[in-house]
Parts: structure tokens; C-alpha cells; sequence
């Protein structure tokens, strides 16, 4: 087999990287590296491929948006991420406002005082089906989320503000949307090798580079 038509993978491991035995190309270009990525190397060239694991589309999408100023845009899907993941545990059945609000706590909830899972919940029905953080059940009279790249104020609670009476708790959208990702991240990691996770993921909605087969061939799709 001559070297053009070879290609060798490697696995991060401590004191070095361990390297598969060298395979045929066509055998080869959808190998899952360590969970998170897909990694390649060829000659002295690493090759890194263009399917991550699939959440990372979700939360790369959401890291973008804050980039781009898509202030809203970034909240609704941060909002989304309790939802996607608590399914992706569940051999069958849906996820709902009990299991999002376990989730939250569990991942996200020691970042807050005053916002649990319960309003994480109430919050993200607001927003993803009414485009409001209004909720009849919301324990706060009002609630929004500040956006300063300089000034971080992670969460501020307040009564009769302005003579207005009611309790009003702000939050940081910036640092929000970030911890919701670096939440998510930590969770895929501890989850990796979980059958019913690993089961699940391959129908989560993402990118899909070479399209849908035999629905789809050669072109990018979201499926």
C-alpha cells in the first residue's frame, strides 16, 4: 500500500499519543476520536475532520452568536440545552418541566443563587413559545438579562425598584449562555461512554456534511 492511499490515527494518551495501525483511506475517514472530535493524522500533517460530536454544532452555534451579537438568538438555544440533554438520557419517553429542572441543577445550578432549574424552565417556555420571560408561575414579578462585554453582573435581585412593586431578577446574558455551554460540555465528557446516551446521539439534529444517505449525497444538510 503505498503512503498516499494510507492514513494513521492517534489517540491522545499521557506521555504520548498512541497510534492506531495504518488503514485504508476509505476505511477510516469517519473513525470517533475520543468522543469529542474527530482527529486524523497523515505523514507529519494532522487532519482534523469535519464532524465534531454531534452537541458541539449546538453549542458552537451558540458561541457564535454571542460573537456576532445575536443576543437572542444565543438565549433561545442556551434555554434549549437542559431539554437536549436530559432526552439524550432517556432510553424512551420525553423530557419535562420535573426532568430540565433536575438537569439544570445538577449541571448548571451551583453557578446561581437565585435562578433554579424550576425557573430556568418557566423561563425557557416564555421565550421559546411565547418570545417573552413572562410566565404566570414565575415567582418573579420580572425577570431580564443584561448584555455588557465589560460590566459582568452574573445575577442582581431587587424589590420595589423605581417605586414599581414586585421583585425583579436580572441576569447576565453573556455569562449565562457560556455557563449553559460549558455545562453542556463538561456533561457530554461524563456521558461518553453511557449506552443510552451513545445510542441517542446519532439521531440528535446537526450538521451533516455529506448530507442524508440515500435521501441526500454530497450536500450539507441540518438533519
Amino acid at each position: 500500500m503505498s503512503a498516499a492511499t494510507q492514513l494513521s490515527y492517534g489517540v491522545p494518551m499521557r506521555g504520548g499519543w498512541w497510534f492506531a495501525p495504518t488503514m485504508r483511506r476509505a476505511t477510516a475517514t469517519r473513525m470517533l476520536i475520543s468522543g469529542i472530535s474527530y482527529l486524523g493524522f497523515q505523514s507529519d500533517r494532522m487532519l482534523v475532520l469535519t464532524e465534531p460530536h454531534p452537541l458541539e454544532m449546538v453549542l458552537r452555534d451558540i458561541e457564535r452568536a454571542l460573537d456576532a451579537g445575536l443576543w437572542y438568538l444565543a438565549l433561545a438555544v442556551s434555554l434549549s440545552i437542559p431539554d437536549i440533554c436530559s432526552l439524550l438520557e432517556l432510553e424512551e419517553g420525553w423530557s419535562n418541566g420535573n426532568i430540565f429542572a433536575a438537569w439544570f441543577d445538577k449541571h448548571v445550578g451551583k453557578a446561581y443563587t437565585n435562578f433554579t432549574g424550576e425557573d430556568c424552565y418557566k423561563v425557557r417556555g416564555g421565550v421559546l413559545h411565547k418570545g417573552q420571560f413572562g410566565h404566570k408561575k414565575l415567582r418573579y414579578d420580572r425577570i431580564f438579562f443584561s448584555i455588557s462585554p465589560s460590566i459582568v453582573l452574573r445575577e442582581t435581585m431587587g424589590t420595589n425598584i423605581g417605586g414599581l412593586p414586585g421583585t425583579v431578577l436580572s441576569l447576565d446574558l453573556i455569562l449565562f449562555c457560556r455557563t449553559m455551554v460549558k455545562a453542556a460540555r463538561a456533561w457530554a465528557k461524563a456521558t461518553e461512554s453511557d449506552p443510552i446516551v451513545v445510542a441517542n446521539l446519532p439521531s440528535l439534529v446537526r450538521l451533516r456534511p455529506d448530507g442524508l444517505p440515500p435521501y441526500i449525497v454530497g450536500l450539507p444538510v441540518i438533519a
